[in-house]
């Protein structure tokens, strides 16, 4: 049988999307280039569907530390994939995405704390970790951008097209706010220990503001966008999902607002996560309850530290304050 050619690359194909680059080019796609990801063509396959091969069996028990996953939604038997990949995939071509092969995945969060051993930090781990949050710090400015560009098609809101337009963007904003928690989340495990220098625990804080405003200007812009949709058509938008109860597992279409709020749910479980890392009092946390019972930020002078950072115009509270909002007028565009 003649080899099929093959013009997409092999990220784009590994997350069954359309890839933006031309037939017949070699330059790099508009969505690696976008990810800063290396945009590679592997050989040409045959036609037709992949063979199935059997399932490897994993383990199934969960560590004692590791915090529960989103539980309700779950993936369709057999899928194996990334954590962070499984909402790329869900999420790439738009917030509500509503072709036939949409699913929603499950999500497990990451066993960051408590358990973390600081005693095993090294000092070229800690000035790794360092240079990192100084990386995170300037990616979440160019994120910050690329989500009011992505917001600024109304396509990339609700996407009834099975492929995607020459104008869409590649990477979704709610993906992406996932994935960089997600790393806020290593960096702090990497120096979570009681010999932090002035310079890293301020850029450990600059790295947690940063990544509020790009949570701040995501629900903004959401909710911006959801709000200039049709109420009908809001309560039309239906996703595809696995709902697994009691073992059994069926696909059903998941109403717009259950979908979301399950989103919704992971984002707040991350960013407690984060919260429990940082030992953020309560003025400071999302869900306004209680506070972080230990962190980095709970001792006396990093906790003064805290607050004269905090108080400069009040950033923290309020960000804290407008994504809290933005998530409840959300949700109630549902209602």
């Amino acid at each position: 049988m003649k080899a099929a050619k093959r013009s997409a690359c092999d990220r784009c194909r590994a997350k069954r999307v359309r890839c933006p680059r031309p037939a017949d080019s070699i330059e790099p796609c508009a969505r690696c280039v976008r990810l800063g990801e290396a945009c590679v063509t592997g050989s040409p396959g045959y036609p037709g569907r992949p063979r199935k091969m059997p399932a490897t069996p994993t383990p199934t028990t969960p560590s004692a530390t590791q915090p529960n996953s989103l539980g309700l939604l779950d993936a369709p038997a057999g899928e194996t994939m990334s954590r962070a990949d499984s909402w790329l995939d869900l999420l790439d071509d738009g917030f509500f995405n509503l072709s036939e092969d949409c699913t929603l995945l499950n999500h497990e969060l990451p066993s960051v704390y408590p358990g973390h051993d600081s005693n095993r930090i090294s000092a070229d781990g800690l000035e790794s970790a360092t240079g990192s949050l100084v990386q995170f710090g300037e990616r979440m400015e160019r994120r910050v951008s690329a989500i009011d560009a992505f917001f600024s098609d109304p396509r990339n809101v609700v996407e009834n097209c099975p492929e995607e337009g020459p104008g869409m963007t590649g990477e979704n904003p709610v993906a992406t706010a996932i994935q960089c928690t997600e790393e806020f989340i290593q960096i702090l495990q990497t120096v979570m220990t009681s010999t932090l220098s002035t310079e890293t625990t301020l850029l450990i804080l600059t790295g947690y503001l940063r990544l509020m405003r790009l949570y701040d200007s995501l629900f903004r812009n959401v909710y911006r966008r959801l709000s200039q949709i049709p109420s009908e058509t809001i309560q039309s938008v239906k996703v595809k999902a696995v709902l697994r109860i009691g073992g059994i597992s069926s696909l059903q279409d998941m109403s717009g607002k259950v979908y979301a709020r399950g989103v919704i749910e992971v984002i707040e479980a991350h960013l407690q996560t984060v919260e429990r890392c940082l030992g953020l009092p309560v003025e400071y946390c999302l869900s306004g309850k209680t506070a972080a019972p230990s962190g980095i930020f709970t001792s006396d002078d990093r906790a003064r530290l805290l607050h004269t950072v905090m108080a400069q115009e009040d950033v923290g509270a309020s960000y804290v304050q407008s994504i809290r909002q933005h998530i409840r007028m959300t949700v109630a565009l549902w209602d």
